[in-house]
């Protein structure tokens, strides 16, 4: 998946737990904490991808 592919699925990362959010909500959906969304980097997309590529 291309990074311009890649950044409009998932637009959003928790600071806590890392899991990606394809829209912003007032908390992580998956770990429950509050406010700790933000918008992905490119940085981001590379640490996801080297991730993919070691499982």
């Amino acid at each position: 998946m291309s990074y311009k592919m890649w950044k409009l699925t998932y637009q959003y990362i928790c600071r806590k737990c890392n899991t990606l959010h394809y829209k912003v909500s007032p908390n992580c959906q998956s770990c429950g904490s509050q406010a700790t969304l933000r918008l992905l980097k490119k940085e981001d997309y590379k640490e996801w991808k080297q991730a993919k590529k070691g499982k």
